[in-house]
C-alpha cells in the first residue's frame, strides 16, 4: 500500500510495478480534489489521454490494464489538476 500527499497542480510518480494480466489496483482519493491516475512508459513521461479520474473522497478498484498497456508501462503517476488544492491518495495492489 502506498500513501502520499500531492500539491495542487503537481504530477508525481507513485510506484513502479510490473503488472500481471487481470491484476487489480485500488485507487483511493482522500483529498478534496479529483485526481488522475495513469501508467506511463518512463518516469519523466506526462500523463496522456488514458487515465482514470477518481473524484474527491472516493475510491475505485480497477483492472490495471485500464490505466494503460501493462506490457510496456510500469510507472504509475498521479496528477492533481487543481492548482490551489492539496490532494491525498492511497494506491493498493490487490
Amino acid at each position: 500500500m502506498f500513501k502520499h500527499d500531492i500539491d495542487g497542480g503537481e504530477t508525481i510518480f507513485a510506484v513502479t510495478h510490473t503488472f500481471e494480466v487481470a491484476e487489480e489496483v485500488r485507487l483511493v482519493n482522500r483529498g478534496l480534489t479529483s485526481l488522475h491516475f495513469a501508467l506511463v512508459k518512463e518516469v519523466a513521461e506526462a500523463i496522456g489521454d488514458t487515465f482514470i479520474a477518481v473524484a474527491a473522497n472516493s475510491e475505485t478498484t480497477i483492472d490495471a490494464a485500464t490505466l494503460s498497456d501493462i506490457a510496456t508501462c510500469r510507472y504509475l503517476k498521479v496528477l492533481n489538476k487543481e492548482a490551489h488544492l492539496k490532494g491525498s491518495y492511497t494506491v493498493e495492489l490487490v
